[in-house]
């Protein structure tokens, strides 16, 4: 044989018997790795993927098994009743499963959701309220019943569910009474129906209504049309809109998590993508509301509340100065 033919012919075998070697190590780890992606010593899963960890480690760390570094939730919740450490008071869901998928079956990420509030804050946050039954045992001192009083204040859940920013009942009768819907502007309908809370006296204030009832359908009315269709994208009971400064929960979360005005995290948890809008700033609960969160609702609603509560002017004009808005060239600029 030629010694060139040679020379290629032991490279080639050389090379193939290496890629052979290469891909039997692949398969063999393949064949190790648990579904879903690796583990890590301690137990904790990857950085690039969090769908598995060890029982063991599920068992005694739950909740931390992944998302070991993320903030206190409140100070007076941790200090109180161990909330760092319990996190299915709030958001139910199985905080000894070992899997994803299993950890996150019935879980709410956002507990201050309206439509699910009685099972998460209003077990403690409303005068109705009762814990759920797979939590009994977890508050201390605590069975059945929990009526938290907060600045000399209780019973926020139900206030809040009454509340104007909730039934939007002020908005919605006003202009179905103008657009000659309705024969009065007085509260009768709102974004849902609700019965006023009985009084301590056992009387009701001379203006607040009984009951108020859901807003009729879009078709019901050409005022019905418009508030459905344009004017009811913000209250309590809706999620905040994907645009800069309006990124916020529902709820209870609208106003007590606050968010960034690109809507990013910048939580410890290890499991947030920190590229992708939509999380709250912090893995945090407060009753130190910012004026900064207000502004995530009260921005540019047509009266411009929030800008001018804050002395500031939302301008098309692009500017060196003020913070960058949701449509392009456009600025809140301090006045």
């Amino acid at each position: 044989m030629n010694p060139c033919r040679r020379t290629v012919s032991r490279v080639l075998s050389t090379l193939l018997l290496l890629a052979g070697l290469a891909a039997g190590a692949a398969l063999a780890a393949a064949q190790q790795a648990p579904a879903g992606g690796g583990i890590h010593p301690e137990g904790a899963a990857s950085a690039q993927r969090f769908d598995r960890v060890d029982p063991e480690v599920a068992s005694r760390k739950r909740c931390l098994s992944c998302h070991e570094g993320i903030e206190s939730i409140n100070q007076a919740m941790a200090l109180t009743w161990g909330a760092d450490t319990k996190c299915e008071v709030c958001h139910a869901g199985n905080p000894t499963a070992n899997t994803k998928d299993a950890a996150h079956q019935g879980m709410h990420a956002d507990p201050g959701d309206y439509r699910v509030v009685e099972q998460t804050c209003g077990q403690c946050h409303s005068d109705t309220g009762k814990l759920r039954a797979d939590v009994q045992g977890l508050i201390p001192n605590v069975r059945d019943v929990s009526r938290v009083v907060s600045r000399s204040e209780r019973d926020h859940v139900n206030r809040g569910l009454r509340s104007r920013m909730a039934t939007a009942a002020g908005e919605i009768n006003t202009l179905r009474y103008l657009w000659g819907a309705q024969e009065s502007p007085a509260p009768r309908y709102g974004t849902r129906g609700v019965r006023a809370l009985p009084s301590p006296s056992g009387e009701q204030p001379p203006a607040a209504p009984e009951k108020i009832e859901e807003l009729p359908g879009a078709g019901a009315s050409h005022a019905d049309a418009l508030l459905r269709r344009a004017c009811l994208s913000c209250h309590l009971w809706s999620g905040g809109e994907a645009s800069f400064g309006r990124y916020r929960g529902s709820g209870c979360t609208a106003c007590h998590v606050p968010y960034a005005d690109d809507g990013r995290s910048r939580s410890g948890d290890p499991t947030l993508d920190r590229e992708k809008p939509g999380h709250p700033e912090r893995h945090t609960i407060t009753v130190r509301v910012p004026t900064s969160q207000c502004l995530h609702c009260h921005r540019n609603a047509g009266l411009h509340l929030g800008p001018s509560f804050t002395g500031r002017l939302e301008a098309r004009a692009a500017a060196p100065l003020g913070e960058p808005g949701d449509r392009p060239g456009s600025r809140l600029l301090r006045l």
